[in-house]
């Protein structure tokens, strides 16, 4: 069900819990997700995020002596498949999170359409925060958004049917955005953060 709805028609009273989790590292199974969400079934959660990261930068012992080579990768994947197993074991809206920084634009449109085929249809749409090894890629080609507004776009343009290389059917999303209260630490003032909020607003 779509997030707003899902508040709207709560009672006003009524004391909501939303919880949010990390997909399992590389490697292991979903099993201790499961059994987190167990314990907390009993407070009846609204919805779960479920987050995503992009990949990590680690220095290691290179085949030469005395230095060391840059090894990225992504140690927490499977933000789409945690969120979808979630939602149809146990009938609870999942949220994942969906990054600027680490991803292609194709890549977050192939996510996207991931996402609908599941039925999944509440995102979080944020910027990510880390290193951007991925802004200056080697790779010729790799084209990912710097800032979440654009990310939004992409989305807003997804609904209408407006893909990256063609025109075809619309996406339903309800889309969650992020915002600093007390000001993003990019932000020059809390003006100009009111305006990126303003702008995120009109395209989620």
């Amino acid at each position: 069900m779509n997030l707003i709805e899902k508040l709207d028609n709560k009672e006003k009273d009524q004391i909501s819990f939303s919880f949010e989790v990390t997909p399992p590292l590389r490697g292991l199974d979903i099993g201790g997700v499961s059994k987190t969400i167990e314990t907390l079934l009993p407070f009846y959660p609204l919805w779960i995020d479920i987050t995503s990261h992009a990949p990590d930068v680690d220095w290691v012992k290179a085949a030469t002596p005395a230095l060391f080579e840059k090894k990225i990768q992504k140690k927490r994947p499977g933000t789409i498949s945690v969120c979808a197993a979630l939602q149809f074991k146990y009938g609870i809206d999942c949220v994942p999170h969906l990054l600027c920084r680490g991803f292609s634009v194709e890549e977050t449109e192939d996510s996207l359409i991931d996402l609908h085929y599941l039925g999944i249809r509440n995102i979080l749409a944020i910027r990510g925060d880390g290193d951007i090894h991925v802004e200056n890629p080697k790779n010729p080609g790799f084209e990912s958004h710097l800032y979440a507004t654009d990310l939004l776009q992409q989305i807003s343009n997804l609904r209408e049917g407006i893909y990256l290389h063609q025109k075809a059917e619309p996406m339903k999303f309800c889309t969650g955005i992020g915002f600093y209260p007390e000001k993003h630490f990019e932000s020059p003032n809390q003006s100009f953060g009111l305006q990126i909020l303003q702008k995120k607003s009109l395209l989620g």
